[in-house]
This record gives structure tokens, sequence and C-alpha cells, in this order.
């Protein structure tokens, strides 16, 4: 899963995203890019925990979602 979360600015803010996300279970797999604000989650977890979690780090998160395919695709019918 993919979070943008706009209001992390720096390496503290970094920190302290990923120690929110890991607090909920520490088998999950955190990667954060800085630079795009986004965090990326693999693991037993989901995307409510994440956003409730960040949201108590006192960060607001968004789930990016992805498809499965390109938009020209005519796997779903487009």
């Amino acid at each position: 899963m993919k979070f943008k979360i706009v209001d992390m600015t720096c390496g503290h803010c970094v920190s302290k995203v990923t120690k929110a996300v890991v607090a909920i279970n520490s088998g999950i797999s955190v990667m954060v890019d800085l630079s795009e604000h986004m965090l990326t989650v693999t693991g037993d977890i989901t995307a409510d925990e994440v956003i409730d979690a960040l949201s108590d780090a006192g960060y607001s998160a968004m789930e990016i979602k992805t498809t499965c395919c390109a938009a020209d695709n005519r796997c779903h019918g487009g």
C-alpha cells in the first residue's frame, strides 16, 4: 500500500512515521520517500490501521490506490 503524507517534511518526521506504523505490527516492511512525501507499507496491516496510526502521530495520510493495469488496457471494459 502507498500513502501520501504531505506534512512529512524532515528526517525526524520520517522516523516518527516509521515508528508509528511499525508499532502496529513489527513484521511489516516500511519504506519512506521524503522527497515525494510517500510511504510504502507491505505486510499484514490494513490501510485504516496505517492512517489511524499516522493520525495519532500527528500526520494526515491519504492512501494512493493503484490499479492492476494501464488506463488504455481493455481488461476492465474500457
